[in-house]
Formats: C-alpha cells, structure tokens, sequence
C-alpha cells in the first residue's frame, strides 16, 4: 500500500507536510476567488449578449 499525503479538508492541519503549505493554501484560495470572479464577469457579458440580439 503507498502512503502518500492527499491534502485535508480542514483549512489548517497540525503538522503539516511541507513547511510552506499554508501559503500554498492561501494562493489557492485567492486563484480560485479570481477563477470564480472571472466566471461570473463573463457570464454576464454573455447574457448582456444573447438579451441584446434575443
């Protein structure tokens, strides 16, 4: 059987793996706020789009 670190759901773990993995998890964090941000614009742009031509 391999053991291998899979990650936690919990925001902070005790001891973690790496010595960097809480920035690791905030530049996550913030990519996938961006991610989401990004989404939602272009969403509205395109639905702006399809009402304005029907």
């Amino acid at each position: 059987m391999i053991k291998e670190y899979q990650g936690s759901l919990k925001p902070t773990v005790a001891k973690p793996p790496i010595a960097d993995a809480e920035k690791v998890t905030r530049a996550n964090n913030k990519k996938d706020k961006n991610l989401f941000f990004n989404i939602f614009l272009l969403y509205n742009r395109i639905w702006k789009i399809k009402k304005l031509f029907g």
